[in-house]
């Protein structure tokens, strides 16, 4: 009985996969503002065995692989992230399912709706259709957590290098709980000392960029707002940060109990515990701001694993029930809340005549407009479009963004259409950026945060 309750838990993971693809594969566009720098790049790699981009993340090779075989480069990148929806869902169901030995008759059905209820909640949704290689990585992580309980520990530290080399934070996670992990043993031979300095050295010299976003991370940190936790933001809401502290108090009141656990069971747990801790220290202000709101996605997803491992710590039926009802309650707010999922911008609606921009941008000129329809213009021609102004190279267009309504009054709409190269869509058209400018100085209030673009960090490439 068991062993078919584990099997149905994966199944319902299994059919919440199979339902996100068959409802993200009726869109021509991919999910997420960074979709079509995936499938640039994986559709290089897939004819030119080599990266467009500068990002070597792993994800880029079953994405490269699935078109190779015949899959559209859309069709593979929708597999993807609806393979670390089921991956990830798959393991909170095991890690539910396992902490609830303590309670037979229940396990089954508070493991199910929990289970479907996590799986509608947007920081989850956001972490494997809007930032894919976060949702691939972390999969992957859990994936090796799964195996090293079960006691595969050469496929556990396959997988957990795998997430290492998908994502720079999931690396430092993966080294996180390597160290501990190696550290707990009662008795630490070189060999094993050796295996860990070699694996942590391989995982950064595979991830060049990891120490680069670091260093500028440390070098940029600020003191936020402490009213920044519940301040707004796309990826979580208020209700999301009650259901994250509160699964973090539980763990908290539970942690003296989990002295007794295994090692493997200690490093996993306090890695997962610090990285969901580190963003709600008020250190993130000024350019730090948008990483606090990436792990902030992280934060959710682990604490609510710590959450499920300190109800096995729980022996009071009545403080279970009340927590899972609590919980429960809670994430169903989800399902009146409207985030945008799938996040799907219409790009190819948007700008139908994006082929126009050939008539007048060759591939050397430097093109500038916002992130997204960045990567749009990317994809579909051979311009090669930037988000961040290089201090060195002033871009020489624009594709601006100017709907409707923003051209009602008459000396607007003039001046823009006498400026304007080439419209390429209802909402956007092609100008000198110097030309645009000066629109915008003109009349202030098409400084939209679409047509605004900040100064590119060093640390970051050029793209």
């Amino acid at each position: 009985m068991k062993l078919r309750s584990q099997y149905f838990i994966y199944l319902t993971a299994a059919l919440l996969a199979a339902v996100t693809f068959l409802r993200l594969h009726a869109y021509l566009d991919p999910s997420g503002g960074d979709g079509y720098f995936y499938l640039k790049q994986t559709q290089w790699l897939a004819q030119h065995f080599a990266f467009y981009h500068a990002d070597y993340s792993f994800v880029f090779i079953p994405l490269a692989l699935l078109t190779k075989i015949g899959l559209s480069v859309l069709t593979a990148y929708q597999i993807v992230s609806c393979f670390s929806y089921f991956m990830i869902l798959s393991c909170i169901g095991f890690f539910t399912f396992k902490n609830l030995d303590s309670f037979p008759k229940y396990k089954f059905i508070v493991t199910l709706l929990l289970l479907i209820a996590f799986s509608f909640q947007t920081p989850l949704l956001r972490l494997c259709f809007e930032f894919i290689k976060n949702g691939f990585a972390i999969s992957f992580f859990l994936l090796a957590s799964v195996l090293f309980y079960k006691k595969y520990y050469k496929w556990a530290l396959a997988f957990g290098i795998l997430a290492a080399l998908t994502h720079k934070t999931v690396a430092l996670i993966f080294i996180l709980s390597l160290g501990i992990l190696i550290l707990s043993l009662p008795r630490i031979s070189k060999k094993l000392l050796a295996l860990g300095a070699i694996t942590v050295a391989v995982g950064i010299a595979l991830n060049p960029r990891l120490l680069k976003h670091l260093l500028n991370f440390i070098q940029q940190i600020r003191v936020e707002n402490l009213n920044s936790l519940f301040g707004i933001n796309s990826h979580l809401n208020s209700v999301h940060m009650i259901c994250l502290l509160m699964w973090l108090i539980i763990l908290l009141s539970q942690i003296k109990k989990f002295k007794l656990e295994n090692n493997y069971q200690k490093s996993f747990l306090s890695a997962l515990l610090f990285f969901s801790i580190v963003p709600l220290i008020p250190m993130f202000g000024g350019a730090n701001a948008e990483i606090k709101w990436r792990l902030m996605i992280f934060s959710f997803c682990f604490s609510f694993i710590l959450y499920v491992f300190a109800l096995a710590k729980i022996r009071n039926l009545k403080i279970v029930i009340t927590t899972f009802v609590l919980s429960l309650a809670l994430m169903s707010y989800e399902f009146s809340y409207q985030s945008g999922y799938p996040w799907i911008i219409l790009a190819s609606r948007e700008v139908p005549d994006i082929q126009r921009l050939n008539e007048f941008v060759k591939p050397t000129d430097e093109l500038i407009t916002h992130h997204g329809m960045q990567f749009y213009i990317d994809y579909q021609t051979p311009i090669r479009a930037k988000s961040l102004i290089d201090p060195d190279h002033v871009p020489l267009y624009q594709v601006a963004y100017l709907p409707e309504f923003f051209l009602r009054n008459d000396a607007v709409k003039d001046s823009v259409y006498q400026r304007m190269l080439v419209q390429l869509g209802p909402n956007y058209g092609l100008f000198y950026y110097e030309d645009f400018k000066e629109i915008v100085i003109e009349f202030p209030y098409l400084s939209h945060w679409k047509n605004i673009y900040k100064i590119r960090p060093n640390f970051v490439q050029n793209y």
